[in-house]
Order: structure tokens, then sequence, then C-alpha cells
């Protein structure tokens, strides 16, 4: 009698734990799933906002240099030799106003992309 209700347990315990075991596996693999697409979604987001520092950068050091033009073309601008000769004097006034344009322009990007980083 004591062995049989021994083997009887023991089926039983084998049984359940079966039925655990392909509970389990699901959630397990679910939990390993959303784990992964955690880890891919984090990864997504680190390469944007790497992408994002770059093009502020970028920006940045293009502003720099569209300040630095237009200190150059001021500087030209304002040689005797250049403003005493319309033609000059107007050519080089033009390329000072669109380059003010550019750096206007290249600032409202830089804006952009500096909200989308905070």
């Amino acid at each position: 009698y004591y062995m049989e209700q021994l083997e009887k347990e023991s089926m039983e315990i084998d049984r359940d734990e079966n039925l655990v075991s392909k509970v389990a596996k699901p959630v397990e693999q679910k939990q390993v799933s959303q784990g992964a697409k955690s880890y891919e979604e984090q990864k997504r987001l680190k390469s944007e906002r790497r992408k994002l520092e770059k093009e502020e950068q970028r920006l940045m050091d293009e502003i720099t240099a569209l300040e630095e033009k237009k200190a150059n073309l001021e500087e030209e601008l304002s040689k005797p030799e250049v403003y005493s000769d319309g033609a000059k004097s107007k050519a080089v006034q033009e390329e000072i106003e669109k380059t003010e344009k550019l750096i206007e322009e290249t600032s409202a990007k830089w804006e952009e992309v500096s909200a989308m980083l905070e």
C-alpha cells in the first residue's frame, strides 16, 4: 500500500511539474522577448540621440563658420578701396545679407535639434 501511494504521488508531482514547465516557458519567453524589445528600443533611441548630437555639433560649427565669414566680409567692406567703389561695396553688402540669412536659418535648425535633445 505504501509503495502504491508513493508511486501515485510521484506521478502527480511529475504531471504538475510538466504543467508548470509548459506554462512557465511562454511566460519566460514573453519576458525575454519584451526584454529584447526593450534593449532594441534603447539601442535605437541611443542611436537617434547620437545622430541628433552630431547634427547639433555640425550646425554649431556651421554657424561659427558663417559668423566668421560675415566678420571677414564686414572687415572687407570697411576698407576704403572697397567702400569707395560702389559696385564692390554693393556686392560685399549683398554677400553679408546672404550670410546673415544663412546664419538665421542655421540657427533655427540648431534650435530645433537642441529642443529634440532635451
